[in-house]
């Protein structure tokens, strides 16, 4: 079952600025990769799902009628660590990566909704679900304290209404692969065009398959809105 997303962010509020490191997008697709192929425990079919770990700086904006998050948020890393009882592993990467909380949680999907053999298809054709509204909830009320107690000097600028950071729900899409028969002639060879043709093919579509969500505070998080914009980014906040 699909749900409603909400509209980006109205005019006159302030918006969040979310930057994904790139070794985050590697850990989801190798991931995706292990479980696929046969390189986990887990079945092929099982559910490729995991943490997303960062930091964030953040200031708070009050007006009229409400106050608003603004600042940025920095996805450094995807955790392949189980939703259900994650609190063990969470404590063992803060161990390690001190400065990272608990941002979300992402999951990757497959491209089978595209009926058009298009390998390059968009990651917006995959629609959030009811379940995927309440796993993020469920991460939001399971793993929100451990995000407080590791900010504590930045506890204070949050507001999202409950004194909570914004918890984030990534989805990484993976492009059906596109099946099309051979061009080249019997001596192995291509005509210019042809050979043109096919190196277009290889280099595909540069938008990367990933959108990102978070539980709105605007309802109390009882929705998911998409995020108009994201951007890479490699150095450390």
């Amino acid at each position: 079952m699909t749900m409603d997303i909400d509209t980006p962010t109205p005019k006159g509020e302030e918006e969040l600025s979310v930057f994904v490191h790139p070794l985050a997008l590697i850990h989801m697709s190798d991931q995706y990769t292990r479980i696929r192929c046969g390189g986990s425990p887990l079945s092929p079919q099982s559910a490729v799902e995991g943490i997303l770990f960062g930091n964030t700086t953040t200031t708070t904006t009050s007006s009229s009628n409400n106050n608003n998050n603004a600042g940025a948020f920095y996805v450094q890393d995807a955790g392949d660590i189980p939703l259900e009882d994650a609190a063990t592993q969470i404590e063992l990467h803060q161990a390690v990566f001190a400065k990272q909380s608990v941002l979300g949680w992402y999951k990757v999907v497959d491209n089978n909704n595209n009926s058009s053999n298009d390998a390059t298809a968009a990651a917006t054709d995959y629609e959030p679900t009811a379940a995927d509204l309440k796993q993020t909830q469920q991460v939001q009320s399971r793993y929100q304290q451990k995000i407080n107690q590791s900010t504590d000097d930045e506890k204070e600028d949050v507001n999202n209404n409950d004194g909570t950071l914004p918890t984030f729900f990534g989805v990484l899409q993976v492009p059906k692969q596109k099946k099309k028969a051979s061009t080249k002639k019997k001596d192995g060879k291509l005509n210019p065009a042809e050979k043109q043709g096919e190196e277009e093919e290889e280099q595909g579509d540069d938008e990367l398959p990933l959108t990102l969500y978070q539980l709105d505070p605007s309802n109390a998080g009882k929705s998911l809105v998409a995020m108009e914009t994201w951007s890479l980014q490699t150095a450390e906040s």
